[in-house]
C-alpha cells in the first residue's frame, strides 16, 4: 500500500497538485492506511449507493479481481488484479481507475490542459481528459457539471488514454 501510495503522490507532483486549479491526488492518503479488500461488483454498486455519487471503473474483466480501497475524504480507487495476484499486492503494474469528489471537476481540468507540459484530448460524452507529459501513465477525467473527477493509472500510457477514448471507464451499474 505504501507503494500505492508514493506512486500517487508522484502522480500528484506530475500534476501540479497543491495549485488551486490543479486536479484533487491522493497526497492526503499519504499517513492513511486503509485498508484493500476484494470487492464484487454488487459490493462496487453499493458502495456507489451508500456515496450518493457514481464509482467509476472499467467494468468486469474476466480473470481479474477487483480491489477496492477507499479513503476517508470520499476517494475510492479499484484496482484490477490479474490471477494469482493477492489484494494488497505493492506491485504497480496493474489498472487502477479513482473517483475523486472535486467540485467543479470538469472546470478544473480546463485550467490545467492550459499548462505548460499538460495534454487533453476530448473523451466520449463530452467528456475532458487531461495528462501529464512527463507521467502519461496517469490519465485525469471529468464531465461537464460533474464534481467527480476520474483517474485512470495504467502501465501503459497508451492503453490509459485508449481505456478512456473507448468509452470503457464508465460508473459501476
Amino acid at each position: 500500500m505504501k507503494r500505492l501510495a508514493a506512486l500517487a503522490l508522484l502522480a500528484c507532483l506530475a500534476a501540479g497538485c497543491g495549485k488551486k486549479a490543479s486536479p484533487t491526488t491522493t497526497v492526503s492518503a499519504i499517513g492513511q492506511k486503509p485498508a484493500a479488500k476484494a470487492a464484487s461488483p454488487a459490493e462496487l454498486r453499493s458502495l456507489s449507493d451508500q456515496l450518493g455519487h457514481p464509482v467509476y471503473w472499467i467494468g468486469e474483466q474476466s480473470g481479474r479481481t477487483y480491489e477496492l480501497t477507499r479513503f476517508n475524504d470520499g476517494r475510492v480507487f479499484i484496482r484490477y488484479l490479474p490471477h494469482g495476484v493477492a489484494v494488497g499486492s505493492r506491485q504497480a503494474l496493474f489498472t487502477i481507475v479513482g473517483t475523486y469528489p472535486v467540485p467543479n471537476a470538469h472546470g478544473v481540468l480546463e485550467k490545467l490542459a492550459k499548462k505548460s507540459g499538460e495534454l487533453s484530448f476530448t473523451a466520449p460524452h463530452n467528456g475532458l481528459a487531461v495528462f501529464n507529459t512527463s507521467r502519461p501513465t496517469n490519465v485525469y477525467l471529468a464531465y461537464p457539471g460533474s464534481n467527480l473527477q476520474i483517474e485512470v493509472f495504467d502501465p501503459s500510457p497508451d492503453r490509459a488514454r485508449k481505456l478512456i477514448m473507448s468509452g470503457q471507464v464508465k460508473p459501476v451499474s
